[in-house]
């Protein structure tokens, strides 16, 4: 396995896409010899930090930049932990809030994250988030709960994941099957409120649904994802942007419940 610099993690981990004035300043600290940094992720990670507070209050989400830290300090075993994941294909990094924020929070990341308009799309007609349906979350997967223990309590934190298709050795198999896999890989899986974030950075990065959505006649290039951490009394969640209904797609099913074109997206899950 390839060993990484603390430099190379955080040129390979990804912030939030930044806007036109940014870039030009990012293009121009790239012509700048920067002054020389200590060893060790936590200068660099505090500068993707603010990047993600400026993200959160852009989509008015001011109550996600303020539970942040104001500083992050990394320890040892996160920061291995990172480089890890990253050994393992995982080349995204969110930096979000603590899930009692989230789980108050639905609605509005509803609104902001898949129905609020965005710009750039490759497909403005078809890909336009609200431009045809609100987005489909049923209540009972709205009402979901986060798995016990999966995430740390009261405190915001670190999510990894995959910008790649979903693994396909994760398709066609029960929620049952899914766990005893994930637990084999040392995966997390997502919840309902980091899927929502997560599609709308990739739908901006991309400019598509290329991320979540579900292919009906190909399976193999469907996105559709169990939410493995989003749990219902009798299931579990799932979601996908709807190519034919042009919106994102919030269901759950039954435990026994499999699909060829349905699989689950893995994470990991960093505490500070």
């Amino acid at each position: 396995m390839p060993h990484y610099t603390s430099k190379q993690v955080i040129d390979a981990l990804w912030g939030p896409p930044p806007s036109a004035a940014k870039k030009s300043l990012e293009d121009l600290r790239k012509r700048v010899k920067p002054p020389e940094k200590p060893k060790g992720m936590t200068s660099e990670f505090n500068e993707r930090l603010t990047s993600w507070k400026d993200f959160y209050r852009s989509h008015n989400l001011e109550n996600y930049a303020q539970n942040l830290p104001e500083e992050l300090i990394l320890s040892p075993k996160a920061e291995q932990k990172i480089r890890e994941a990253m050994e393992q294909g995982f080349d995204r990094m969110v930096f979000v809030p603590s899930v009692e924020l989230q789980l108050q929070s639905t609605d509005a990341l509803i609104q902001e994250m898949a129905n609020t308009p965005v710009s750039g799309l490759k497909d403005e007609e078809n890909d336009q988030y609200g431009k045809h349906n609100k987005p489909y979350v049923d209540d009972t997967a709205k009402a979901s709960t986060i798995r016990p223990n999966s995430r740390p309590s009261n405190q915001p934190y670190i999510l990894l994941y995959q910008s790649a298709p979903i693994p396909q050795e994760t398709k066609s198999k029960t929620y049952p099957q899914l766990e005893e896999l994930f637990k084999t890989k040392g995966w997390d899986g997502l919840t309902l409120q980091e899927y929502l974030l997560l599609q709308r950075l990739e739908c901006e990065t991309n400019h598509d649904h290329s991320f979540d959505a579900y292919n009906v006649t190909d399976a193999s290039k469907s996105n559709w994802s169990f939410l493995l951490d989003s749990q219902t009394p009798s299931g579990v969640v799932n979601a996908s942007w709807s190519p034919e209904s042009h919106q994102v797609s919030v269901s759950w099913y039954g435990s026994t419940y499999s699909n060829s074109g349905l699989g689950a997206r893995p994470a990991v899950v960093v505490r500070l």
